[in-house]
């Protein structure tokens, strides 16, 4: 379909040579673009969460049933944040694991640092009355391979780049894409870095 509609502009504008590399790219843009909100409106589902003393419930604007997630079904959870998502995982006692997740990209997230908080504090409030459920598991930017992982990344990266400054053989892309990679591992631990430190006290 795609290469049909191209072969046709291409016809439509072969007398002028520049502007079909322009109808070229404005109809790959509405392509990514009609893909990007067919996306949207296929898997994003717009909720409210409630955080209650022994459950959380989503209330799905879509459906008319709220999905309950029980805290004594709950072995433990973790809160996930990398870049512009959000994430909370429940693993159950069942091993099933149901997620409760907001990206940027796709809209507001609205309070979802709140939510976690409410999340924390009712949580720990239930393990002091059922020892064993509702442990919060400790996220990858949470544990000490991290900060070792990080650690073993820098030395790489000024190895590379060092190399590279002696090497003109290295192409600047490459150090821009590690450089990017580099940065983006090193906000996602100093933002896990909270964590981190209350698990180490």
């Amino acid at each position: 379909m795609l290469s049909f509609l191209l072969g046709t502009l291409a016809i439509l504008t072969s007398e002028v040579p520049g502007l079909v590399k322009v109808a070229e790219a404005g109809l790959l843009m509405v392509v990514a673009v009609g893909g990007y909100l067919v996306l949207k409106r296929l898997v994003i589902q717009q909720a409210t969460v409630e955080v209650w003393a022994e459950r959380v419930v989503v209330h799905y604007h879509s459906r008319s049933q709220p999905s309950v997630i029980e805290f004594a079904e709950v072995k433990h959870y973790k809160h996930k944040s990398l870049r512009d998502r959000e994430e909370i995982v429940f693993r159950l006692a069942n091993k099933a694991s149901r997620k409760i997740s907001a990206n940027q990209l796709f809209g507001s997230i609205g309070d979802f640092a709140g939510l976690v908080q409410a999340l924390e504090t009712v949580a720990g409030r239930y393990q002091q009355l059922h020892p064993g459920s509702m442990v919060r598991a400790r996220s990858f930017f949470e544990r000490r391979i991290s900060t070792v992982l990080l650690i073993v990344i820098t030395f790489l990266l000024l190895l590379f780049v060092s190399k590279s400054l002696f090497n003109a053989s290295v192409p600047t892309v490459n150090i821009l894409g590690a450089a990017g990679a580099y940065l983006s591992y090193l906000g996602s631990w100093w933002t896990a870095g909270k964590g981190r430190s209350q698990h180490e006290a």
